[in-house]
């Protein structure tokens, strides 16, 4: 599910279920917060709609407190635009979100060479990781794989630079601890030889340009 900026902005409504049947709700000022079957507590936070459709987020914790806290957070951010995210939020929901995010501070050039590296490259070998989960390991594996696809060393570069530039963004939001992909090095570029003419392959060079041009 993806929550960008294109969302239609509502009031942070939340609600809760337990296996869909909806339960009796906290005191007044606490919000809707309940606890499931499971023994976990539950809120949903209603985040209006995505292309036609009603996005709801759901947060979990072993106790009250700690999904009253974590509401707390996602509401802030939500109210300062930032992507609301989890531990389940994968790389695609982030990248999507992100690409929402930064739009209006890009230039539209810069804008559709990340959107197209997002989703061309980064989404389909690494779209399906939770965010949380995504190690140094995995962004070496994405440029070897471009590697080996064909592309460029500076074009599987580029891949590690967007989500570079992704992952700095998170890092400033709070949402991630580290930046993965800056702990990752630029591929090796082959630098092409060129070997000289000698003087005689320079004079039948020029001698056939002679001709070519009398001709």
């Amino acid at each position: 599910v993806r929550f960008g900026a294109s969302a239609e902005w509502c009031p942070l409504a939340v609600m809760c279920r337990i296996d869909g049947t909806a339960m009796a709700r906290r005191g007044r000022g606490e919000g809707s917060i309940y606890r499931r079957e499971d023994g976990r507590w539950e809120a949903k936070i209603d985040l209006g709609r995505v292309n036609g459709k009603r996005v709801r987020k759901s947060i979990y914790g072993r106790t009250r407190r700690e999904v009253q806290e974590k509401l707390a957070r996602l509401q802030a951010d939500r109210l300062r635009g930032l992507p609301i995210v989890d531990e389940r939020t994968t790389v695609r929901d982030f990248l999507e979100q992100w690409l929402e995010t930064v739009r209006g501070r890009l230039r539209p050039k810069t804008y559709r060479s990340y959107e197209q590296i997002v989703r061309v490259h980064l989404i389909p070998f690494l779209g399906s990781l939770p965010l949380a989960k995504l190690q140094p390991h995995h962004v070496q594996q994405l440029v070897t794989s471009r590697l080996e696809h064909g592309l460029s060393p500076r074009t599987a570069d580029y891949c590690r630079v967007v989500l570079r530039a992704a992952l700095n963004d998170a890092l400033k939001w709070g949402i991630v601890h580290r930046n993965v992909a800056a702990l990752v090095g630029p591929p090796r570029q082959e630098r092409r030889r060129f070997q000289a003419w000698d003087v005689d392959e320079a004079r039948r060079f020029l001698e056939a340009a002679r001709d070519d041009r009398l001709g």
